[in-house]
């Protein structure tokens, strides 16, 4: 510039301005936080469960149980006492997630509701799980990594199907099943809040090959995203005592059976 206008002082300012980023690529970099997200709340929230079964088989396999039941401690108390204890100290942990999530404004809208109701659902699934175990270390071990699967690996496994075209129908199918286990509601609803509008688009591309390919729902209180993970957390509260009902009521039927054979054959 300075050779072709013959000024050897001339001085020339360049400004210059980025693209925007596309939505596609913000995207794409809140899904990755997303499945980082899931990864580590999944191990997290995994070491709950464990520690609520492992009480609870500990009780039964040491007699303690059976010890308060014999000194007079009715068993609704005791399921009372220790559901109430349970997701009072579960619910601690929930809530200062939830406070980080918030204070560092990372941009999960809806996933906290599911993460606060997470006591609610998974203490009562822990009480009917712990039936199948007789052994403390046995049924800790086996809910501590069934939910690392559920929690981590399933969460980000459904969520790669879903934003394949090929596979994008099993992964929504697959996202109603896997949420009989607690531990997936919370990794579907971080998943969903930080991968809206990965979800679209690529379902979008698929449209033009598949017309049948529908767009996901946004609607975060919608029974397909952050509402049907709450609305599975309630119901593994509302079934998990009712299982822990009908196992009581049976056992202690046959406790009274097995006490008038004794009587009448003393007889």
């Amino acid at each position: 510039m300075k050779s072709a206008l013959g000024n050897p002082s001339y001085i020339f300012n360049v400004t210059t301005t980025s693209f925007p980023v596309t939505q596609r690529l913000e995207g794409r970099d809140k899904s990755a936080d997303a499945i980082f997200i899931c990864i580590i709340s999944g191990i997290g929230f995994a070491l709950i469960p464990a520690s609520t079964i492992g009480n609870i088989v500990n009780e039964k396999q040491k007699g303690l149980k059976h010890m308060q039941v014999v000194s007079g401690l009715s068993l609704f108390a005791y399921w009372a006492a220790n559901l109430l204890f349970d997701m009072i100290k579960i619910l601690l942990p929930c809530v200062l997630t939830v406070g980080v999530i918030f204070l560092f404004d990372m941009g999960y809208e809806s996933s906290w509701a599911t993460i606060l109701m997470y006591p609610i659902g998974v203490v009562p699934f822990s009480y009917a799980v712990s039936f199948l175990f007789d052994d403390e270390a046995v049924a800790q071990t086996f809910m501590l990594f069934g939910n690392v699967v559920a929690g981590s690996i399933l969460g980000m496994a459904v969520f790669i199907l879903r934003i394949i075209p090929v596979t994008l129908k099993y992964g929504d199918e697959m996202k109603t099943w896997f949420k009989v286990i607690p531990n997936y509601a919370i990794s579907n609803s971080i998943i969903y809040d930080g991968s809206k509008v990965t979800f679209n688009s690529s379902r979008t591309f698929a449209k033009f090959k598949d017309p049948s390919v529908g767009l996901a729902t946004l609607e975060d209180w919608s029974l397909d995203n952050v509402g049907g993970d709450m609305f599975a957390l309630f119901l593994h509260f509302c079934f998990g005592l009712f299982v822990v009902f009908i196992i009581e009521m049976a056992s202690s039927r046959a406790g009274a059976g097995n006490k008038k054979n004794t009587s009448v054959s003393d007889s």
